[in-house]
């Protein structure tokens, strides 16, 4: 997992407008991996479901 050192905010700080695009940055990377997870999670689920002939008794 890649995080960045606490040291970066202050960094960011130091500079007008680079703490903002700091988060925005470490926001659009927490949101990718969370739509790559909830990718995973809906493969996972769809090959728990039972197939449609399981359902209906054939």
């Amino acid at each position: 997992m890649d995080t960045a050192h606490p040291a970066s905010i202050a960094n960011a700080v130091s500079e007008p407008g680079r703490l903002l695009d700091e988060l925005e940055r470490r926001q659009d990377d927490v949101l990718s991996r969370l739509d790559d997870l909830d990718a995973k999670l809906d493969e996972v689920l769809r090959g728990l479901e039972p197939d449609r002939g399981e359902l209906i008794g054939e």
